[in-house]
């Protein structure tokens, strides 16, 4: 589904930011990504390249997640 919807918007010419979770490869650790990308159109040619960033924003998960919690305890209170 994840896929569909970047190359949908790709073939658009549209920016898409996606959050997603990955388990890091050496330390096993969950980790929350962001990435943001968007076609590049070429002056000199017809063509066209995609590109994107990717940021670690696991700390900022955890942030929400914590301030979601604190919230549910304060409800119950």
């Amino acid at each position: 589904m994840l896929r569909m919807t970047a190359r949908r918007r790709k073939e658009r010419n549209e920016s898409y930011t996606l959050e997603y979770r990955i388990i890091h490869p050496v330390t096993h650790e969950l980790r929350w990504l962001q990435e943001t990308g968007w076609t590049v159109q070429l002056l000199e040619r017809d063509n066209r390249y995609f590109d994107s960033y990717i940021i670690d924003i696991s700390e900022r998960k955890r942030a929400e997640e914590l301030l979601a919690g604190q919230n549910r305890i304060l409800e119950m209170i």
